[in-house]
């Protein structure tokens, strides 16, 4: 899985599914979010790093370490419906119809199997990851990090939001859509 991410964390990460290639994009949560849950959040940070996941392990695993982390602190609930819901809101994914690219909003793509758990695991692994990794490192080293975190996982850096994205995705032919209407 190669992942991209921009200055403003907008990270796009391709979801393989045989001939077909998918894409996830996550807007970055908002300062807002950030202060409302600074201590799961940082906790979570340390103990991938505590534990020496880091940059390797780290994005397979940092929803699953939230999870335990706010558990241990008794604030998984608070966690679930308000940090990773609003991640998750924040998440579409991009794939291929008949008439275009069609975005669906994580959370759908997943209750209508246009991704199936193994893919929204990995991709909100991925998204809690570098969700962490932005809000935990200064901003003056924000992006060089996020440069040397990509290069591990074969990924680069873009610098587009969700809309610029999509219009950057390949015009679809009748041979690359997925056969489906858009839905």
């Amino acid at each position: 899985m190669t992942v991209k991410i921009n200055r403003k964390l907008h990270l796009v990460i391709p979801i393989e599914q045989g001939e077909r290639t998918l894409y996830a994009h996550s807007t970055p949560v908002e300062t807002e979010t950030f202060d409302t849950f600074f201590l799961p959040i940082a906790k979570t940070f340390s103990a991938i790093y505590t534990e020496g996941l880091g940059v390797i392990a780290g994005p397979r695993i940092a929803a699953k370490m939230l999870k335990q982390v706010s558990e241990s602190i008794n604030q998984w609930d608070e966690v679930k419906t308000g940090f990773l819901a609003e991640i998750r809101r924040l998440t579409n994914v991009f794939a291929p119809t008949d008439t275009g690219w069609s975005m669906i909003p994580l959370d759908e793509a997943i209750n209508k199997k246009v991704i199936d758990k193994d893919d929204a695991s990995e991709v909100e692994n991925a998204i809690v990851f570098f969700t962490l990794s932005w809000l935990m490192h200064k901003k003056t080293d924000r992006e060089k990090i996020l440069h040397d975190a990509a290069a591990l996982w074969g990924a680069r850096v873009e610098y587009l939001s969700c809309t610029e994205f999509r219009d950057s995705l390949p015009i679809l032919t009748a041979k690359d859509s997925s056969g489906k209407k858009a839905g």
